[in-house]
């Protein structure tokens, strides 16, 4: 019967698709992610994964075969990164952003945005900041008690 909320890609033709998650909001992201694998969806798509930890990432060997499978460009950013770390590092912010993706594919591009609440509010700022259409932000929000 499918899901019924509106954390969900759309119907219709879509520039690209950028997924911007913190911590375990991932979790509905990796599910989109997954069927749009099953689906061979074609087009280019860019994951923002920001954790405080390595040991936090979650799905990380899945997500690298998915990037190798799919059009999908994975950017994981660490607040607390160890030594050597090689992947970008700090918050989600505009600067991260504009590390991940092109102004022109934030322009053109749908985002779907799902982390703890001071994050979310921080990336939807920016992205509108930065141009982004609010209808072609779909975030899903959750905190905890």
């Amino acid at each position: 019967d499918g899901p019924h909320g509106h954390f969900v890609v759309p119907a219709g033709a879509h520039d690209g698709l950028a997924f911007i998650a913190g911590g375990v909001g991932f979790a509905p992201v990796m599910s989109i992610l997954r069927q749009l694998g099953a689906e061979r969806w074609p087009g280019p798509m860019c994951l923002v994964y920001g954790n405080r930890h390595e040991a936090k990432i979650l799905y990380r060997e899945e997500l690298e075969a998915m990037a190798a499978d799919m059009r999908l460009t994975v950017n994981l950013v660490l607040s607390e990164p160890p030594p050597g770390w090689q992947g970008l590092t700090g918050e989600l912010t505009t600067r991260t952003l504009d590390a991940c993706l092109s102004r022109e594919q934030r322009e053109r591009w749908t985002f779907f945005v799902c982390g703890p609440p001071p994050m979310m509010h921080s990336v939807e700022h920016d992205l509108l900041a930065g141009g982004v259409p609010g209808r072609r932000i779909i975030a899903e929000r959750f905190k905890f008690d």
